[in-house]
């Protein structure tokens, strides 16, 4: 069973802060949003011993808790950025 703790804005990653009950382990990751796969990547932060799949269950958790609207905001706003970003780009090549 894994415990969530805290789960934080902290631009642009997601902090994400617990405990796995069973082992009595406790883990902080540190996750980006892929606006290609849109899906949560670790990012180098995070322990190279975690896994992506323990992170993608973490995530998982995350978003059926109270966090679930940190984490929606989140992606929200990568995929509102990455858009402005290819429209600028797309712009400047019309130049």
């Amino acid at each position: 069973m894994i415990l969530i703790n805290d789960c934080k804005d902290r631009n642009p990653l997601l902090f994400i802060s617990g405990e796995h009950l069973e082992s009595n382990e406790k883990f902080n990751l540190y996750l980006f949003y892929d606006e290609k796969t849109l899906k949560w990547k670790k990012d180098p932060g995070t322990n190279p011993k975690i896994t992506e799949e323990f992170c993608e269950t973490v995530v998982e958790i995350a978003k059926n808790s109270p966090h679930n609207k940190t984490i929606k905001e989140m992606e929200i706003r990568t995929m509102e950025i990455g858009d402005f970003v290819k429209y600028t780009l797309e712009a400047n090549n019309e130049l």
